[in-house]
């Protein structure tokens, strides 16, 4: 599952001001999460623990999140 830019930070901005959307952001970004995983290892190894530890940072990233931007924009810099 993939957002529109303004649902995702749509999503990000009322689970960072509420904490609802939690689950469904950190589901529907989980693309960026092996996206970034991938870059770091190299084909074939086990990623497993390294996108364990993205999605915790995707969760700090939504903590902190301000609109002033695309979320998968801000969280792929944290």
């Amino acid at each position: 599952m993939s957002f529109a830019a303004t649902t995702e930070s749509r999503l990000a901005l009322q689970a960072a001001t509420n904490g609802t959307c939690y689950h469904e952001l950190v589901l529907g970004m989980e693309g960026l999460v092996v996206e970034l995983a991938g870059e770091y290892l190299p084909p074939g190894e086990q990623k497993t623990e390294l996108e364990a530890e993205g999605r915790l940072a995707l969760c700090e990233a939504v903590q902190s999140f301000d609109g002033q931007c695309r979320f998968a924009t801000y969280a792929g810099r944290r």
